[in-house]
């Protein structure tokens, strides 16, 4: 695929699409690919070709790993997984130095992927400001997910099996009518329609949201929370 001036390409919803061509050494323009809802099986490891791209959506695919030659994508800035079949086991850029390779990334979804385990190099990933790991398996976050101080979203709704909440801070000097910025978070036992409860809460402020958390609503009683936004 050699189309040197496409600044974007827009496959969404294209069903029936099962791989796209390689990438020409030529597609410098290219900012935005967009191929989410396809039936796509593989990511060509020529992406590492679109050195401009910011965002890559690969959502309701079939791919089941994302190939390293993305280390070569220096300004990405949103890349979308949702609800793809992604392998638990030790390769692909989730087992990798992320932090190496996607050090601008802003904005990450991998929510209802599959996942038995967070990677520890997402707690790396410093310029995080909206992480989305909605709907997996695993049952704990990795300690350095503290480390992101420019976190502005967690979400992780629908994991069942999460045990506990990482401790979170702010470092940065943001403030609401002179007081510093604390993360809040919301938290339901029961079933909640997630997407109503997001379109009527307040997003001044960051946000853990763990809607349909069971365990996570027995554990993290009222004043526990209260005593991590204190510290």
């Amino acid at each position: 695929m050699e189309m040197e001036a496409l600044v974007t390409l827009l496959l969404s919803g294209c069903s029936n699409l099962e791989y796209i061509p390689e990438f020409g050494h030529k597609m410098k323009c290219l900012e935005h690919l967009y191929i989410d809802g396809t039936n796509i099986k593989k990511l060509p490891e020529s992406l590492g070709e679109l050195c401009n791209l910011r965002k890559l959506d690969a959502s309701e695919t079939s791919i089941q790993e994302i190939p390293l030659s993305v280390h070569y994508l220096k300004r990405l800035r949103l890349l979308r997984v949702h609800r793809c079949p992604l392998s638990s086991q030790s390769r692909g850029l989730l087992f990798s130095k992320m932090d190496l390779l996607l050090s601008g990334l802003k904005e990450l979804d991998l929510s209802y992927c599959n996942l038995s385990v967070v990677p520890d190099g997402i707690g790396l990933l410093h310029r995080l400001v909206d992480l989305d790991l909605s709907g997996n398996n695993f049952v704990s976050l990795p300690a350095n997910i503290s480390l992101l101080s420019n976190l502005r979203m967690l979400c992780l709704n629908n994991c069942k099996r999460l045990q506990s909440l990482p401790k979170l801070s702010i470092v940065s000097e943001d403030t609401l009518y002179g007081l510093p910025m604390r993360f809040n978070y919301i938290i339901s036992k029961k079933w909640v329609a997630v997407s109503k409860f997001h379109g009527r809460s307040n997003s001044t402020f960051p946000m853990v949201s763990c809607l349909n958390c069971p365990n996570i609503a027995e554990n993290e009683n009222g004043s526990h929370m209260a005593e991590k936004n204190i510290k």
